[in-house]
């Protein structure tokens, strides 16, 4: 009987150990401005970094923005999953009651098994790019699209019940715009939402080669400078069923360029 234990007890550590050394490792962890992330190697010498949580600056703001790079490494996307022997294990969690934003100027390449919903249900998601495809693991339910998206959103079905859910999103009713031809992303740099009030976050400056960035303005022309901590925006911009993408009603803002 004794032996028969000792051979169970055997087996089991071994198995144990077996399982162990099948699981992958984990990956380096670092930490920068506003983020944890873990960084993977490829076998020549690329890397990825996922990010992976908050530190404490970062737990401290009310809005963010996803980063395309972190520390020179391409940002591929929220969390990793670890292989284990039967299973996998998802590393990476965001908790804080502090941010109310989060903006995604381009998309994430990774894929989570398990959505992106449990990393970021805490805010408001709000993405612009014309080159978003909806997929399940980016349906959140307070996504707010930027009007350019939401058109290619929408003409990806012809069925609006096969597309986006009027109760869980809207559009975001203030766009910022490059104000040059041939500017990136159709010319929409960055966009936001607020209900009858001032805006309160004035997202970095634009970049165009050999010129200046000189502010934001109320037409195109560029003659009535915004005033961020007077002028109001417009009320929010619900989806309707009946008015899909006929027009956009909300406030634009241009960019003025002086040569360098």
């Amino acid at each position: 009987m004794k032996m028969k234990k000792t051979i169970c007890v055997v087996l089991a550590a071994l198995m144990l150990g077996a399982f162990s050394g099948c699981a992958q490792p984990y990956y380096p962890e670092y930490e920068s401005g506003y983020y944890r992330y873990a960084v993977k190697t490829d076998e020549d010498g690329s890397k990825e970094a996922y990010l992976i949580g908050f530190t404490k600056l970062g737990e401290q703001q009310t809005e963010m923005v996803y980063p395309e790079e972190i520390d020179g490494i391409p940002v591929w996307g929220f969390g990793y999953e670890r292989k284990l022997f039967f299973a996998y294990d998802l590393v990476g969690w965001y908790n804080t009651a502090n941010v109310e934003k989060f903006f995604f100027p381009t998309t994430p390449k990774g894929r989570l098994q398990g959505g992106i919903g449990p990393y970021l249900n805490f805010a408001t998601t709000i993405y612009w790019n014309e080159n978003f495809k909806r997929t399940d693991w980016f349906f959140t339910e307070n996504m707010i699209y930027g009007y350019n998206a939401y058109v290619s959103e929408m003409r990806q079905y012809d069925d609006m019940s096969e597309g986006l859910n009027k109760d869980r999103h809207r559009i975001a009713n203030v766009t910022y715009l490059y104000n040059y031809e041939n500017s990136p992303n159709g010319g929409y740099y960055w966009v936001d939402d607020y209900d009858q009030s001032v805006i309160t976050y004035i997202p970095p400056k634009p970049k165009r080669e050999g010129y200046v960035f000189e502010g934001w303005y109320k037409e195109a022309e560029c003659v009535t400078a915004w005033n961020f901590e007077e002028d109001k925006t417009g009320e929010l911009i619900k989806i309707d069923y009946a008015d899909q993408y006929d027009s956009y009603e909300g406030i634009c803002l241009y960019a003025k360029w002086a040569v360098e």
